[in-house]
């Protein structure tokens, strides 16, 4: 080795002759610039004789500050800050924007090739599941004056939606689509229930016609997008997951094994924002009363009749046995913790609008905030346990013990984690829910403040 900076190759000494001379070389041409401007102005202004500036750095700073000012409010109030349908018009335009550009430039993807895998029975029963839900959407957008009609219809979309999972082999997604159908609709439900009995004005035909081509043009956008991402050649990692579900997850349903094992950790994310969703849903409408002009009649504990709160009592311990066999099941066959928990947290839904548990459903008897806590940090030190034992976060084992009446028993320890999921999901799902609708008061026929 050579000392010094003879033996350095030429590209490292200029470069670090570079870096010791660039705040020397900065300083110089600053300098320059600045006789040549005193020199400049001096031909034109005695500058030793001005004592104060006309307009200063600090004006002209302040000037352009309160020009952002008021263009900022200009943008406010042009903008439809208090209107929901300015807001929803806004959203989806700019969505429509976003689809626009990767459309146009990279196209719309090639026709798909056709082949015999579609024909046959699955083929027609896709089909006509298709139209159905075409058909339902239509229905529910042209007689959205009827809430409930509406309400019905898009039902019945969401259930056409399920049952093509189904023909598409997905039962993991169909289950879930169900479930959240049924959630969304009786929480839905429980909206119409409290909103006025008449409606405001209709807007002109201006504003009908631009809502609907724009709604128009972003569905045939989501169309075309689905297409070009079906119909382009891609490499998959499918395979890899058929492959290693079961010898390193440990289990046979590949839905299940990737949500908490292969990517945990994005499930343990999206948990966490669910709940954090229902805590805002809560903060927000806590203290939600609903005026006595909004509704017909005070709701008394026998608001529903007796064969309805009768049968209503039997769903929920029904429904929490199958909330437990899709539970322990879900990592070989179709369930899992989110499914368990939309199980469970529906019945407890029926159950609380049908009128027959209000003693022991009541918030103040369960809160779901702890419970919500309770589930995330079961999930959180499942990852904690592997590490402390030397693994990465969230790495899952199994084993398959034989007892000796029982036999083989398939032991993961991604089932756990899949406990704090289902406690999350069952939690915020009822703090969501229950907040905005159901509250203590109204069952109790107590006069609002």
């Amino acid at each position: 080795m050579v000392n010094g900076t003879l033996g350095m190759q030429p590209e490292y000494s200029l470069a670090l002759w570079h870096g010791f001379n660039a705040p020397l070389l900065m300083s110089a041409i600053a300098l320059c610039a600045g006789v040549t401007v005193y020199f400049g102005l001096q031909r034109y202004i005695n500058l030793h004789s001005v004592t104060r500036l006309p307009v200063s750095g600090k004006h002209v700073f302040d000037a352009a500050v309160g020009a952002l000012e008021t263009l900022a409010r200009r943008i406010v109030t042009w903008l439809p800050s208090t209107s929901l349908r300015g807001h929803l018009v806004w959203i989806v335009a700019a969505s429509v924007a976003a689809m626009a550009w990767p459309l146009s430039h990279f196209g719309f993807g090639q026709a798909p090739a056709l082949t015999s895998a579609g024909s046959g029975t699955y083929s027609v029963i896709g089909g006509l599941l298709w139209l159905l839900g075409v058909v339902g959407a239509f229905a529910a957008t042209f007689n959205y004056r009827r809430r409930l009609t509406a309400l019905v219809l898009l039902g019945a979309t969401g259930l056409a939606v399920s049952l093509l999972f189904v023909t598409f082999s997905a039962p993991d997604l169909a289950l879930t689509q169900l479930l959240i159908e049924v959630a969304t609709i009786a929480l839905m439900m429980i909206v119409l229930h409290f909103l006025p009995q008449q409606s405001p004005a209709e807007p002109g035909r201006g504003r009908q016609w631009r809502d609907a081509g724009l709604a128009g043009v972003a569905g045939v956008g989501i169309a075309c997008v689905a297409h070009a991402v079906l119909t382009r050649p891609f490499a998959s990692i499918s395979p890899f997951y058929l492959e290693k579900a079961l010898p390193e997850g440990g289990g046979t349903n590949v839905v299940n094994v990737i949500l908490v094992d292969f990517r945990g950790f994005d499930t343990l994310g999206e948990i966490t924002v669910l709940g954090a969703a229902a805590l805002l849903v809560y903060a927000l409408l806590a203290a939600f009363h609903v005026r006595r002009n909004h509704r017909a009649a005070d709701i008394m504990d026998d608001w529903n009749p007796l064969l309805v709160r009768t049968a209503t009592r039997l769903v929920l311990p029904l429904a929490a046995l199958v909330a437990a066999f899709l539970l322990l099941r879900g990592h070989n066959l179709p369930g899992g913790g989110f499914i368990a928990g939309l199980v469970l947290a529906c019945a407890i839904l029926v159950l609380r609008i049908g009128g027959g548990g209000r003693p022991i459903l009541d918030p103040a008897h369960l809160p779901y905030q702890p419970w919500i806590a309770a589930g995330l940090l079961i999930a959180a030190m499942t990852g904690v346990g592997s590490m402390l034992l030397g693994y990465p976060f969230l790495t899952s084992a199994f084993l398959h013990p034989v007892l000796p009446v029982v036999g083989e028993i398939p032991i993961a320890s991604a089932a756990f984690f899949d406990l704090g999921v289902f406690i999350t999901v069952v939690a915020a799902t009822m703090l969501a829910t229950i907040s905005p609708g159901v509250l203590p008061e109204q069952f109790d026929g107590e006069p609002e403040t």
